[in-house]
């Protein structure tokens, strides 16, 4: 992509916005086979599949995108980050939670 890039923010050109509406309205089924310029064939799992949809939907709205990658176990310090709360809101939530 040709887009502005800073510190992992992609910011779509409205010609790229255009290829991913493209890319979305030629996307159907449940399989999708890439091929490479050298010839070499792959699928990508149902999992990929959803996340570049995901990605095409928001490049195709003029979203700004950051990808953060998220283990599958958080501590509640980087939970609260992630939400944008302060960690002692996220633990009530999360007791109240519990109790319910």
């Amino acid at each position: 992509m040709s887009s502005l890039s800073h510190h992992n923010l992609i910011i779509p050109t409205a010609q790229e916005a255009e290829e991913a509406r493209t890319l979305l309205s030629n996307l159907h089924g449940e399989q999708i086979h890439i091929q490479t310029e050298s010839g070499v064939t792959f699928s990508l799992s149902a999992t990929a599949i959803t996340g570049l949809k995901n990605l095409l939907l928001q490049i195709n709205q003029g979203n700004a995108i950051s990808i953060t990658l998220i283990s599958a176990e958080l501590t509640t310090d980087k939970a609260a980050e992630l939400l944008n709360v302060s960690r002692p809101y996220l633990i009530t939530l999360l007791e109240q939670g519990l109790k319910s």
